[in-house]
């Protein structure tokens, strides 16, 4: 029959071999994300803890044997008589509990700290503070469990049933940690992003919860159980998370590069090309905004030209050169990622209006075209919302080359937008003061077919049968005595190669 106790020692092998797994997968995905250390280590004190209880609880299934030994005789308290131990079997329970309470330890401690760092507590103090606590306490636990021989108080049922207790201290302690862990994941669940990864860290520190404070469910194995089952759900939810997801995303990648290729191509304004931008940005994302910067070249420094979802108000904000991420993001030609933007980034002069209130976790990528930095764009998370990853900031670089051609574009077709109008300006201009001259105006192409002709060489030069003198041939209009004597013998040549001629 399946007993809470025989669950837990299948739940535990299943636990112990799928974390090693998804240990093994994470650290070789990517090895350099705190996030990950913190978890890997996390997993690591989770199978001490498990390994632990399976060696303790199948330990005591093996001393239902023979005459009972009396406490004095095994160091331990059994609450049935019928009960018969032997001493190999106690030591493996002893081990056992040591292992587990060590794991317990450490699972505790580490599930705090990777959750403060999955919601955007990374600062180095932090971190080398929080590594000498978990190395501090885990070897206080080594030294008193393992070197010391510290004595063990358990019992077993005559069903089989290991119960054991903390001491009011380690209770203290594991309880406080789990609440704060509680409470940390809770102010932090939208920057967490996963909803599965929240409910497995809730599980786990209410299955921890359970072991602590209900001996009745600690013998049952019940904060093993929960806590087995907590870890699978949290390794399942990063897996796809860093590793199937992003593999699915590619197809919104290529939408978006679709987008700015279309951008690129199209004769757009530099005001829709930099909005069109803005939005890819924010969309590949799942931003709550994101900012556009471009360097002004007359009065230097850098001008807020676009933005999506944020108040079209900030637009031409002006920073000085190297004022703010955006001067830092310019400055060394990479982008730069701040998770939390009020705490990590103060330079004195803010990238917009009430940055400091209203930025969370922010991106800045330099837009470059031919090693010149022709801007910078920012992608913004509010300071409740999401944080952002190192993959964020890959697929980021991978937007900002095409961003910067679209933009060079817009800017060449704006130029050549009002080189156009300058011409036809001047065009008709210059029409306008030659057709009111009294002097025969007539202007011809290479080829001598008329282009211009004023109303004064309508009237004296050209025949007035002729309406429709646009793109006729000089010499078939003008009679040759109209024309200067110099230039006679040349338009006389090039008559004679012209599509039609006329013989006086």
């Amino acid at each position: 029959m399946l007993t809470p106790v025989t669950l837990a020692l299948v739940l535990g092998g299943v636990t112990i071999a799928l974390a090693i797994s998804f240990l093994i997968i994470l650290l070789w995905y990517d090895s350099r994300r705190l996030t990950n250390l913190y978890f890997a280590g996390f997993l690591v004190m989770v199978v001490c803890w498990q390994a632990g209880s399976m060696l303790g609880r199948g330990s005591a299934l093996t001393l239902l044997q023979g005459p009972l030994n009396t406490p004095s005789e095994v160091g331990n308290v059994l609450t049935n008589e019928t009960e018969r131990t032997t001493v190999s079997g106690e030591e493996f329970v002893i081990i056992g509990l040591r292992l587990l309470e060590f794991g317990f330890t450490g699972a505790a401690l580490g599930l705090y700290l990777y959750v403060v760092a999955l919601s955007g507590n990374r600062s180095v103090f932090f971190q080398s503070v929080a590594l000498v606590a978990l190395l501090a306490l885990l070897a206080f636990h080594l030294l008193l469990n393992f070197w010391l021989d510290a004595e063990a108080s358990y019992s077993v049922s005559a069903e089989g049933v290991l119960s054991y207790q903390f001491t009011p201290t380690s209770a203290l302690v594991f309880g406080s940690l789990n609440v704060m862990t509680l409470v940390v994941i809770w102010q932090g669940f939208r920057k967490v992003r996963r909803a599965v990864i929240t409910f497995g860290i809730m599980l786990f520190c209410l299955g921890q919860l359970v072991a602590l404070l209900s001996p009745p469910l600690r013998n049952l194995a019940i904060g093993e159980n929960a806590g087995a089952i907590a870890v699978l759900v949290m390794s399942f939810s990063l897996i796809r998370a860093q590793i199937i997801q992003p593999l699915v995303g590619q197809t919104r990648q290529i939408d978006v590069a679709r987008d700015v290729g279309l951008v690129i191509a199209s004769r757009l304004p530099l005001e829709n090309v930099l909005k069109t931008i803005a939005r890819q940005a924010n969309s590949l994302l799942n931003a709550d905004g994101s900012l556009i910067y471009l360097r002004d070249e007359r009065q230097s420094g850098f001008v807020l030209e676009a933005e999506d979802n944020l108040h079209p108000d900030l637009r031409g904000y002006r920073l000085p050169p190297g004022a703010g991420l955006v001067g830092k993001v310019a400055a060394e030609k990479r982008s730069i990622l701040v998770n939390d933007y009020r705490r990590e980034w103060r330079t004195g002069i803010p990238d917009a209006p009430y940055a400091e209130q209203a930025f969370g976790a922010v991106i800045g990528a330099p837009l470059i075209f031919d090693q010149e930095v022709l801007g910078v764009l920012l992608v913004i998370a509010g300071p409740e919302s999401q944080l952002f990853e190192p993959e964020d900031v890959y697929l980021l670089d991978l937007l900002a080359p095409q961003a910067a051609i679209a933009i060079m574009n817009g800017r060449l077709f704006e130029q050549e937008r009002e080189l156009t109008n300058e011409v036809a300006t001047a065009k008709t201009q210059l029409e306008t003061v030659l057709s009111n001259t009294d002097n025969v105006v007539i202007a011809v192409d290479d080829k001598l077919n008329i282009v211009f002709a004023n109303k004064a060489a309508r009237l004296l030069v050209l025949e007035e049968a002729v309406r429709d003198w646009r793109g006729k041939h000089l010499l078939s209009l003008v009679p040759r005595e109209y024309l200067p004597r110099a230039r006679a013998s040349w338009c006389g040549t090039c008559a004679r190669t012209a599509p039609t001629s006329t013989s006086w």
